[in-house]
């Protein structure tokens, strides 16, 4: 079975034109090397990203102002102590993933970008973790050296939030939860939904019908159809219409 392609390989598999093809392996991190798309390993990915910003910090660099050559050797540097050398086109293709190259060859961090990957990362290691959220929200943190302050809405999509009470005391865990491996059937994502949590906040559920309802019309019609409203003390909750 073929593991590598190339981009007329994948043209000639994926039903879209070459910009949409283009446009859809960019927002999957897929990239061009040595004539094929690949995708970074996440643990790999960290690494490099660990080491970017752990010597950034040693050398005192301004984030807000550095260049892509700065942010290339603060990468190698940290790889040269573990001996492994990267090949400039990796190092490229790494930054692109959290930041735009001005023309000078400026580089503009993209915030979000950096703590969704980090965020994610947390969350799938392991997957079927519940983490209480401070805990969360402080290794988060914790990751990206603070540099940059992570916020819940970075990482939409791809978590979910339960809550207990422990000793008269509410607790909400996070856990991993990604709405990419949900069913494209409206019908099986909400039995899927429900069945995870009978009872969700409008903010909460919404951000799971994003690609199936991308218009406000769009989401009131699903929900309509699939779930049924509840008020429990001032708040709409959805749970399903299927008892």
């Amino acid at each position: 079975m073929k593991t590598m392609y190339t981009l007329q390989d994948l043209l000639s598999i994926v039903q879209a034109s070459r910009q949409e093809l283009l446009q859809g392996l960019k927002e999957r991190g897929a990239f061009e090397y040595e004539g094929y798309y690949r995708l970074f390993d996440k643990d790999y990915l960290l690494e490099l990203v660990d080491f970017l910003l752990t010597n950034l910090l040693i050398h005192g660099m301004d984030i807000q102002h550095m260049s892509l050559n700065q942010a290339k050797e603060c990468i190698r540097e940290g790889s040269q102590e573990e001996r492994v050398d990267i090949p400039d086109d990796l190092l490229v293709a790494m930054l692109s993933l959290f930041c735009d190259v001005a023309d000078n060859g400026e580089i503009q961090f993209d915030r979000r970008k950096i703590c969704r990957f980090l965020g994610e990362w947390i969350l799938f290691n392991p997957k079927n973790k519940r983490w209480e959220v401070p805990d969360f929200l402080k290794l988060w943190s914790t990751m990206g050296h603070e540099l940059f302050k992570p916020e819940l809405k970075d990482i939409e999509g791809l978590y979910i939030i339960r809550e207990t009470t422990k000793f008269q005391r509410a607790i909400q865990y996070i856990q991993y939860f990604s709405i990419q491996e949900l069913s494209t059937d409206p019908a099986q994502r909400f039995a899927t939904l429900f069945s995870e949590k009978p009872l969700w906040k409008l903010e909460e559920i919404q951000m799971f019908l994003t690609d199936l309802a991308p218009t406000k019309k769009q989401l009131e019609l699903l929900l309509l159809k699939f779930a049924r409203s509840h008020r429990q003390q001032n708040t709409v909750l959805y749970g399903s219409r299927i008892k």
